[in-house]
């Protein structure tokens, strides 16, 4: 499966959780997939872009996600599935249904001028059955110190992390030549880098506005994730290619 990567002139985000805006509250569904046996076939593609705009689609392997039961991590009981490619374990992922919300845990991680930062792992709330919008993200990152390889510059740099989402309607996918319907839930991901060159100091704001959309369904969990690639202008830095990225299910068993 496909990491919650935000890339951007500087840096590659991921996310962190909260909510609001309610709907009418209705039945709550199941879109969580936890029991041994359940399994994802996904189609990957991996969007590449210039900094000019140009952009090219590129294959990738396909994966299989296997769920493996549940356990708990960092305070919640989370489904844990196996990712492979080609038969090699490459991930694990973690996701948990509390209520109306659906929660994924992820590495907050980053990287600036080739050099990778860790800041945790968090859990993140990608999709609220019961709201049509929330707030995915209102963090703030203080500030800290990256040396730019071994004889590089030294920078210090702090972030502004406010994400939100909203429900986008419905659409109807076809899996297991099998017509499911799926709530879009976008993801608006809005960040601003702060770097400057001594602590403290006057710092170079670099706004980051991307969107990821993913497609849940009842019973079934997620069934696609679609972040379009983009260009990031923020001057005085120039303008940087954003990846993008489309996951597919196209095969799929869950055991109830």
């Amino acid at each position: 499966m496909f990491r919650f990567l935000l890339l951007g002139a500087f840096a590659t985000l991921i996310l962190s959780a909260c909510s609001e805006t309610t709907t009418n509250p209705s039945p709550t569904g199941v879109y969580v997939v936890s029991k041994a046996g359940s399994y994802y076939i996904h189609d990957n593609v991996y969007v590449k872009i210039t900094n000019a705009g140009v952009t090219a689609d590129s294959l990738l392997p396909r994966d299989s996600t296997a769920a493996n039961g549940t356990q708990t991590i960092a305070g919640k009981s989370a489904a844990t599935s196996y990712v492979f490619v080609g038969g090699v374990p490459v991930d694990t992922t973690f996701v948990a249904q509390e209520g109306t919300k659906v929660n994924e845990y992820y590495p907050v991680e980053f990287t600036i001028l080739g050099a990778t930062v860790n800041l945790g792992t968090k859990w993140v709330t990608t999709f609220d059955e019961a709201l049509t919008s929330w707030t995915a993200l209102n963090d703030t990152v203080p500030e800290f110190e990256l040396k730019a390889g071994p004889t590089g510059p030294t920078y210090y740099l702090s972030a502004k992390l406010n994400f939100t989402g909203s429900k986008n309607g419905t659409e109807v996918l076809m899996v297991n030549g099998a017509s499911i319907t799926a709530t879009k839930s976008a993801i608006n991901l809005n960040a601003t880098i702060y770097v400057a060159f001594s602590p403290g100091g006057l710092a170079t704001a670099v706004p980051i506005s991307l969107v990821r959309t993913y497609w849940f369904a009842n019973g079934y969990g997620t069934l696609k994730i679609v972040q379009d690639a983009k260009v990031i202008n923020a001057p005085p830095l120039p303008a940087t290619g954003v990846p993008g990225l489309r996951q597919t299910v196209v095969r799929l068993n869950v055991v109830q």
